[in-house]
């Protein structure tokens, strides 16, 4: 379930008329699940997070995706969305709006998304580290434009709130990625 105070971008999507910013892919068109790479480091913390008392068991890294291209699209996704994403961590919700697809922007008024990522933000409080998960490339969302889309997970922790998933969805929109959904669960 989306945090209601995060999903006001996706709500004014969604209630605009065309569902352009569904976060998750409906079950009848299936996105390629993408491993995160590891060659891209984690958005940079806040503050460090407490040593674990006992090192965990080594686990695995992901494999790498059957098709180099579909790395390459959710990479390339990536860089935006974590630059993003430490916009609205540095509270510059102004400048965050204005790297959004224009569907977005068209949907969103300026002022209603300051105000509510803005709340939500506060409640939140400040970054403590986060994790990309995976990504899910696709060439459609159902109600979305034509074009190219990655969603991508995260794994958040904030100083208010231990374990939040960020999930961000980008639009290929003029050759250049620009997030067209945001929420959190």
């Amino acid at each position: 379930m989306l945090r209601p105070v995060f999903a006001i971008g996706l709500a004014a999507l969604l209630a605009s008329g065309p569902a352009l910013a569904q976060l998750k892919p409906p079950a009848t068109e299936p996105a390629a699940p993408v491993p995160l790479s590891p060659a891209l480091p984690a958005a940079p913390a806040a503050a460090p997070a407490a040593p674990a008392a006992a090192p965990a068991a080594p686990t695995a890294a992901p494999a790498a995706p059957e098709d180099p291209a579909l790395r390459a699209k959710a990479d390339a996704a990536r860089k935006v969305a974590d630059k993003w994403l430490a916009q609205l961590d540095a509270g510059d919700f102004a400048g965050a709006w204005e790297q959004t697809a224009q569907a977005f922007r068209t949907a969103v008024p300026k002022a209603q998304w300051q105000e509510g990522v803005g709340a939500g933000r506060k409640a939140l409080g400040a970054l403590k580290e986060r994790k990309g998960l995976e990504a899910g490339v696709r060439d459609n969302l159902k109600g979305g434009p034509p074009g190219e889309y990655v969603t991508i997970a995260y794994l958040s922790q904030f100083t208010n709130r231990p374990e939040v998933r960020e999930i961000v969805t980008m639009y290929l929109e003029s050759g250049r990625w620009r997030v067209i959904g945001f929420g959190t669960d």
